[in-house]
């Protein structure tokens, strides 16, 4: 059911609606990884699917609003310096928290989003590694799974990063997007 309040986070276009469904996984995995092949964002997918069966059932649908427009090189690597900077205050603030309780909270659950963080520095740095070539998403896969990550928090991670504009997917290939 969509939300009335308007969309109001950073890429989102104003007049779009937030919905949420369920969906069965394989049918979302499918969807995203279709997104990630063509660089594209996973709402638009989902939206694109949704205009076609309302347009193969007669229902006419306004057009598209204009696109966002991808992040600049210089941004990029801004975005990325960010999230390794992120991800070394995490790891101070645990350190912090395990002097004053005496502590380690690693039996704890971690602060959301740090092991997706955490994934987007690894997946970047491995395609830092692979250089202006870049690797194809079967070898990118592999090469998170091989440094400690899990399916999903490695698909989060690619899935970010090319929304962020700061991997760019060209058929099943995966680069730097400041390569």
């Amino acid at each position: 059911m969509p939300t009335t309040k308007p969309a109001s986070k950073p890429g989102v276009l104003p007049g779009n609606r937030k919905v949420m469904i369920y969906v069965a996984s394989n049918v979302h995995r499918a969807m995203g990884q279709f997104a990630l092949e063509g660089d594209r964002r996973i709402s638009s997918v989902y939206v694109e699917a949704a205009r076609e069966f309302l347009e193969a059932r007669g229902r006419q649908v306004g057009a598209d609003p204009a696109p966002v427009a991808p992040i600049s090189a210089s941004a990029s690597s801004e975005l990325a310096e960010a999230i390794d900077r992120q991800g070394r205050r995490i790891e101070e603030l645990h350190l912090a928290i395990e002097a004053i309780q005496g502590t380690a909270p690693r039996g704890g659950p971690a602060p959301a989003g740090t092991k997706t963080a955490e994934a987007m520095t690894v997946m970047l740095r491995i395609l830092k590694a692979a250089g202006a070539d870049g690797m194809t998403t079967r070898e990118l896969t592999d090469a998170a799974y091989a440094a400690g990550l899990k399916s999903g928090t490695a698909e989060t991670a690619k899935a970010v990063l090319v929304g962020a504009g700061l991997i760019r997917s060209e058929g099943r290939r995966c680069r730097l997007d400041s390569v």
